[in-house]
């Protein structure tokens, strides 16, 4: 079926991202217990009663109209609101910008913050590790070649001579 929008899953609603008085939030009902609970929290019981909404493949045929009231309800709130209100009962996630992620204190405790040193620059870059991690495995990133930073090795590697390497530059070929 393809990619769904708002990372939406094929075939389970409410399983999306939905919007909130501040950003965004992830939902995610995989079993049919959550859409009740989450109806209760949201102050719309009515919607689990709903003929278009009663099983998962219900609320499919009506995603669109599902994601415009859960959109309307949830845009009254904060995200972390929200958050509070569902723990525990509703499965549901932020969504973070970087900055965000970058503030976040579970992301600094956790050790998903690295700094990369820039030539010619005193301040580093910090940038979110990779999120996949395996013991042997390097997780350190790096900064990506500068223009023309291994011109000479490639071309020495294609088979061309120093002098010839030397005679491009000056004919301003590389």
């Amino acid at each position: 079926t393809g990619r769904q929008p708002r990372s939406a899953h094929a075939s389970l609603t409410p399983c999306q991202s939905y919007r909130t008085k501040d950003g965004w939030i992830f939902l995610m009902c995989n079993k049919e217990k959550f859409f009740p609970e989450l109806c209760r929290r949201i102050g719309r019981p009515e919607l689990a009663e709903d003929r278009r909404f009663l099983r998962f493949p219900d609320r499919l045929k009506h995603r669109d109209t599902l994601t415009v009231v859960l959109d309307e309800a949830l845009s009254t709130r904060t995200t972390d609101e929200w958050l509070a209100i569902f723990a525990g009962a509703v499965p549901a996630s932020p969504i973070y910008d970087v900055k965000q992620a970058m503030d976040n204190p579970y992301v600094a405790e956790s050790d998903r913050i690295e700094s990369i040193a820039v030539p010619g620059s005193a301040t580093p870059v910090k940038l979110l590790t990779h999120p996949l991690r395996s013991e042997g495995l390097p997780r350190k990133g790096t900064l990506a070649p500068r223009l023309g930073e291994h011109t000479n090795a490639l071309l020495a590697a294609a088979g061309y001579s120093a002098a010839e390497i030397t005679a491009m530059r000056a004919a301003g070929v590389v």
